[in-house]
């Protein structure tokens, strides 16, 4: 099963955020809550967690782009076991 991820809401004020750089690469495994990205608001660098455990199969956008509240961000493939 494919499994998309999106820019969550980060504080009640926050709409957006640049990526700042990808920590997990395609075709790396990712778990559960750990750090897929890095995005700067105005006011900090915020880790942003993943919320699916898998492959990471795609970047939906680059670093430096500026996101915005739910854009496609990356897609993960569950892994079988």
């Amino acid at each position: 099963m494919l499994y998309d991820v999106t820019f969550p809401k980060l504080t009640a004020k926050t709409e957006k955020g640049m990526l700042v750089s990808w920590l997990k690469n395609v075709g790396d495994f990712i778990e559960k809550d750990e750090v897929l990205y890095e995005v700067e608001t105005d006011k900090a660098v915020h880790e942003i967690e993943c919320p699916y455990s898998g492959i990471v199969t795609k970047h939906y956008q680059p670093e430096g782009t500026v996101l915005y509240l739910n854009d496609l961000v990356a897609q993960i493939e569950e892994a079988s076991l």
